[in-house]
């Protein structure tokens, strides 16, 4: 377990650019290109087509997520400062992140804390450190299957979705390996597998988007607990990320 643990967290941490990465021939260019778009029509990481932009949220960190690679392999400092600018939208001076919904125990809302501790690393500020301690406390407190694995949202009881293996686990490898947390990695990885074993389609090998260890959800299979075949597309795409 411990080995499969150090597999995880090299993955979730590599995945965070803790480790810069060299430039693939002929890519930095567009990739640039597509920076300096997203900067002058999203100005502060406010993303003008989410059903509420400027609020925090998944979708905006996902942006960010991908400014921070191209920061890593550009090392362009207007990629950093953009990303800094849009977390510091919601990160007051105490470290309380404003608009964030704590009872809604959703982990679409941890996604954004990856570059939380980003912005902390570069600059050891630690109304950072405080927020990003915020959202790991979060995750101490969130419901859990009986078999451990983390509910997706409070309104969704029992059911873990493979988009919360991007929304949460990135950060918590981040956050340890930042904060020296070792004893993380080791739950990091039942998350991971947890799914893998409970949500993998036994006759293609794909992964289903969902898993009702409850078993009551119309969606689950009554023998598996997982959903339906049509939402299998859906689940790779976060799983990939």
């Amino acid at each position: 377990m411990k080995f499969v643990a150090a597999l995880v967290a090299c993955g979730c941490v590599a995945a965070q650019g803790v480790w810069a990465q060299s430039p693939a021939s002929g890519s930095a260019s567009a990739s640039a290109k597509m920076a300096e778009t997203v900067m002058k029509q999203w100005p502060a990481g406010v993303v003008t087509t989410q059903s509420k932009p400027g609020e925090w949220a998944y979708e905006e960190g996902v942006l960010l997520d991908g400014m921070a690679a191209e920061w890593h392999t550009t090392a362009n400092g207007d990629d950093f400062r953009y990303i800094k600018a849009a977390v510091d939208k919601y990160v007051n001076e105490d470290g309380a992140i404003k608009g964030y919904n704590a009872d809604a125990h959703n982990l679409d809302n941890i996604e954004m804390g990856r570059a939380v501790v980003l912005v902390y690393r570069v600059t050891q500020q630690v109304k950072y450190y405080k927020a990003a301690k915020f959202l790991h406390e979060q995750l101490a407190v969130q419901p859990r299957t009986a078999s451990g694995g983390y509910w997706h949202k409070q309104i969704y009881p029992n059911q873990m979705w493979l988009d919360g293996a991007y929304m949460a686990e990135p950060f918590r490898a981040a956050y340890a390996a930042t904060f020296q947390e070792p004893g993380d990695f080791d739950d990091i990885a039942k998350q991971l597998l947890l799914m893998d074993t409970k949500m993998r389609d036994p006759k293609t090998g794909l992964l289903r988007h969902g898993w009702d260890e409850s078993k009551q959800m119309k969606w689950a299979n009554p023998a598996t607990g997982t959903g339906c075949r049509r939402i299998i597309r859906n689940g790779l795409r976060w799983w990939r990320r």
